[in-house]
């Protein structure tokens, strides 16, 4: 890549693959996330701010899959088997 004025030199980034909207409306996306951030809470022995702060994390997770799950149930989706 050249150096043109007005231009950066650094390449873009590559694309990343994104789920699909209707994927991002399943709440075991969320509770994945939410079990992701506990793992790494558990894990920080040195630090409690960002102990809490994953914990925190995992909380806003498990509170967004809640939220899927009712307005998945007000929509008429089939509950998921547990």
């Amino acid at each position: 890549m050249t150096n043109e004025p007005g231009r950066s030199a650094v390449k873009p980034a590559a694309r990343v693959a994104r789920p699909g909207n209707d994927q991002f409306a399943r709440p075991t996306l969320y509770r994945e996330e939410a079990a992701r951030y506990r793992a790494k809470a558990v894990s920080i022995d040195d630090s409690r701010e960002l102990r809490d702060s994953y914990l925190a994390l995992s909380l806003e997770y498990e509170r967004l899959a809640v939220i899927l799950e009712r307005a998945n149930l007000l929509a008429g989706a089939t509950p998921p088997k547990q």
